[in-house]
């Protein structure tokens, strides 16, 4: 909807769909402490990608996919524990 919309802009992830390895690029637009996890379609995380201080502007955080099943995930970026970007990867082995 709208908010997926929104939620999407901002956030890159390559190639997608993805079969080794992927990468994030992602806009904070303020310094803030960053969180990046993958959840799969329930909404689980299943992995914490990233959590440390950013600094404004665009960034990238690549990672492997090698530890994901074939399927359909999402990367959420959060700010200062605010989810900034949200967006689909899906992981074909």
């Amino acid at each position: 909807a709208v908010e997926d919309a929104y939620l999407s802009k901002g956030i890159t992830l390559y190639p997608n769909p993805a079969n080794n390895q992927c990468t994030i690029r992602f806009q904070v637009a303020d310094p803030a402490l960053v969180t990046i996890n993958i959840t799969d379609v329930t909404g689980t995380v299943v992995k914490q990608l990233y959590y440390d201080q950013l600094v404004q502007g665009m960034h990238e955080c690549s990672f492997s996919t090698q530890w994901l099943a074939s399927g359909t995930y999402h990367v959420h970026v959060y700010t200062n524990n605010r989810l900034m970007h949200r967006a689909p990867i899906t992981v074909i082995k």
